[in-house]
Formats: structure tokens, C-alpha cells, sequence
């Protein structure tokens, strides 16, 4: 899917101000979103960030999630983030990306300015942030060829990176935009850093065992009430893991700053939940 022309934004540290809604009103959307941890986790947020604010998650088809579009440019909402299966309808449908977003072709935070919608990718923000915690792992395999795999992709470029997906036409599409390498669905990558960005796990599901045994250290996307067996293989391995839950509070912090201009540091978020 091809973006239209659009002009390509970059943000201070500090992010933005919010806009003068009275009362900042912020929404998910996606086809699944009834059980997401994202509204306690923004609760958190606007209580730390001493904002008065709501934040709900909607399930609905494509028509719902461009609704949720058409009220944030009407100024109806202050911020929306999305969801599978909509961040490249999201990419489409904004007015100015970041770079990284249109790299990726994927877009899970927009916030209004002016009337255009602006669109980024947290998804991509949280993986770069965690390269230094991974700096020893030269190798990568991304699991999926989504949004959030496009957006790991992005952030993990510079590295020896492999792609691998259930769809193998998928996998090389998504491998040809980054210059990666695609390898069969189930074969893993010795000594790699593993990023499931697929919701492999949340329902108690296990990657292939080759897939998990060669890994290093992982970053998993996926998220439930329990650990993940990915995530209670590795560590019960003594290797590094970032889990679902922790990587959706980063994406979070980064989605709340972008539409606050309020940073809060991870380790008080993690603590208040």
C-alpha cells in the first residue's frame, strides 16, 4: 500500500502542548480492543501528568476507526491511537508522518494541529529505545509483517536483520522495504534477538521451538493476564525479555507525550499499575 504525498514531521524531546479541549478525550481503536490494558495504563498517565482526561478503547471495523479519525481533525478528540488492524489506514488517512512512521508505513498514535492530523509511530519509538538494552545482540529476527513489524524493522535496520512470517509473500515484501533476508516460518536465528510482533502467546499459544531455543533475548509484542510462554521460557532461561505489558506502558509514555508534552518515567508508571 502506497502512502499519499505527505509532508514528514519530527518532534522536540519534550513532544507537544495538547490541544484546548477542556477535557482531553483520547480513544483506541481497533478490531479487538475490549480487554486492552490502555485505558488503566493512560488512567496512570493523566493522573501523574495532573491532566483531567478520558481514554477509551473501541472495537470496531474500518468505517469506526475513520470515524474516530474524522472526530479527532473536528476536534472532537485529542488523540487517538490505533490498533491492528488499521495503523496503515491510519498512515494513509494523516496529514504529516514522522519519518519513522513513513518508513514504516504505520502510524498507532495521531493527534490534530491546525486542522491536519499528524501521525507517528510508538511502536517504533519503544524498539529504539530499547536497542541499547540489546546492544550485544547483532542480530534480529522479526516475527510478523505488520504495522509494528514494519516499525521494528525500522528501528533494528542497522542490524543483521531476518524476517519471518506465516505469510511468505508477506515476509518478503516487508523484507525488500528494509533489505533484510527472509527465512521459512518456524526456523530461528542462533543467538538473535527474537521481536514477536504477532499476538503469538496471548492466548497461551508457543512459537516453534527452534524459534525460541535460538533466541538470545526477545522482545514480545504479545500480551494476557499471564506471561506469555515465550516470555516464561526465556527468562526461566536467564535471558533478557521485554514482555507485552512492558513494552505497551513504553508506547504509551511516548503516545502521552507526544499529545501532552508530558513525560513520566517508566519506572513510576510500572509501579502505579
Amino acid at each position: 500500500m502506497l502512502l499519499r504525498p505527505v509532508r514528514t514531521v519530527s518532534f522536540p524531546d519534550g513532544g507537544r502542548a495538547c490541544n484546548d479541549l477542556p477535557m482531553l478525550e483520547l480513544r483506541l481503536v481497533g478490531n479487538d480492543v475490549g480487554r486492552s490494558p490502555s485505558p488503566k495504563i493512560h488512567r496512570v498517565l493523566l493522573e501523574m501528568g495532573g491532566l483531567v482526561g478520558n481514554y477509551e478503547a473501541i472495537s470496531c471495523d474500518l468505517d469506526g476507526a475513520i470515524a474516530a479519525f474524522d472526530a479527532l481533525r473536528h476536534g472532537e478528540l485529542g488523540g487517538v491511537n490505533v490498533t491492528m488492524p488499521f495503523k496503515g489506514h491510519a498512515a494513509d488517512y494523516c496529514d504529516w508522518l514522522t519519518e519513522d512512521a513513513r518508513s514504516s508505513n504505520s502510524v498507532n498514535t495521531m493527534f490534530p494541529t491546525d486542522g491536519e492530523i499528524h501521525g507517528a509511530s510508538s511502536d517504533a519509538a519503544a524498539m529504539a529505545a530499547l536497542r541499547s538494552r540489546f546492544a550485544d545482540l547483532d542480530q534480529v529476527l522479526v516475527l510478523g509483517a505488520g504495522g509494528a513489524a514494519a516499525a521494528a524493522a525500522h528501528a533494528l535496520v542497522d542490524r543483521d536483520l531476518f524476517v519471518s512470517a506465516r505469510r511468505q509473500e508477506e515476509a518478503e515484501r516487508l523484507a525488500q522495504r528494509f533489505g533484510s533476508r527472509v527465512i521459512p516460518w518456524g526456523n530461528g536465528v542462533q543467538g538473535s534477538l527474537l521481536v514477536n510482533a504477532t499476538p503469538i502467546g496471548a492466548l497461551g499459544e508457543e512459537l516453534a521451538e527452534a524459534v525460541v531455543g535460538d533466541a538470545a533475548g526477545a522482545v514480545d509484542l504479545a500480551y494476557s493476564a499471564e506471561p506469555t510462554p515465550l516470555t516464561v521460557r526465556l527468562r526461566d532461561a536467564n535471558r533478557d525479555v521485554v514482555d507485552g505489558h512492558q513494552f505497551l506502558v513504553m508506547q504509551a509514555i511516548k503516545s502521552f507525550e507526544w499529545w501532552t508534552g508530558v513525560h513520566v518515567e517508566f519506572e513510576d508508571v510500572w509501579a502505579a499499575l
